[in-house]
């Protein structure tokens, strides 16, 4: 199920300009593009759109890689676990 579209989204899209540049932007395969649109105040704005490698939509709460600081420290609190208590009793 798709997330619903913002104020910002829709404005975007609403607009055939934007919509023109979105479009040639998704066709050229890139994976970042700039969108620029009038705002609701007539001032002009840049957006930044950015794709994933997945076909569904990010919501933020997908897990993320262990940088490896953080694999070095969960590997030697393992170890240091089994240093210390070597048959788990």
């Amino acid at each position: 199920m798709r997330a619903p579209y913002s104020e910002r989204a829709k404005a975007i899209l609403n607009n055939p300009d934007t919509a023109k540049q979105l479009t040639e932007w998704l066709k050229s395969g890139q994976t970042t593009g700039k969108i620029l649109y009038i705002d609701e105040q007539q001032q002009p704005r840049t957006v930044i759109a950015s794709r994933t490698n997945r076909p569904e939509a990010t919501h933020g709460d997908e897990p993320r890689l262990l940088t490896l600081w953080e694999r070095i420290k969960g590997f030697m609190a393992v170890l240091l676990g089994a240093l210390v208590n070597p048959f788990g009793s």
